[in-house]
């Protein structure tokens, strides 16, 4: 009964790892996603591609 109890506990506690895991690994590739994301929009209104009104 005890060695049961503590797979469960093991088991719960390593979902949870593994879970946190991916939530981190997700958040890491929305970040780099949205860094991307901003470097090509400040790439398109750098004053070297805007037209020059002289």
């Amino acid at each position: 009964d005890c060695g049961e109890d503590l797979l469960v506990e093991i088991s719960e506690i390593l979902f949870n790892e593994l879970a946190f895991f991916r939530l981190m690994q997700d958040l890491d590739q929305n970040t780099s996603k949205n860094k991307h994301r901003t470097k090509r929009r400040l790439d398109h209104t750098s004053p070297k591609h805007s037209p020059h009104t002289e």
